[in-house]
């Protein structure tokens, strides 16, 4: 199954993702950029090893 956005959501998508980024960055500005980094792989690491437990796991492609 092929999923894809309508105008109207890539214009929402677009829109959502300068929000994102402005709030990802306040959250993590007390961190300095190496502690950002050791978060964001501690974080990446606890999803990814947790992702057999999601009710939708994410499918991992090859080379990805």
């Amino acid at each position: 199954m092929l999923v894809t956005l309508t105008a109207a959501g890539e214009r929402l998508r677009n829109a959502a993702e300068s929000a994102v980024a402005e709030t990802q960055a306040d959250i993590l500005a007390p961190l300095d950029e190496r502690e950002r980094q050791l978060l964001c792989q501690l974080l990446k690491k606890v999803a990814d090893e947790n992702n057999s437990l999601s009710r939708v796991p994410i499918r991992q492609e090859a080379g990805i």
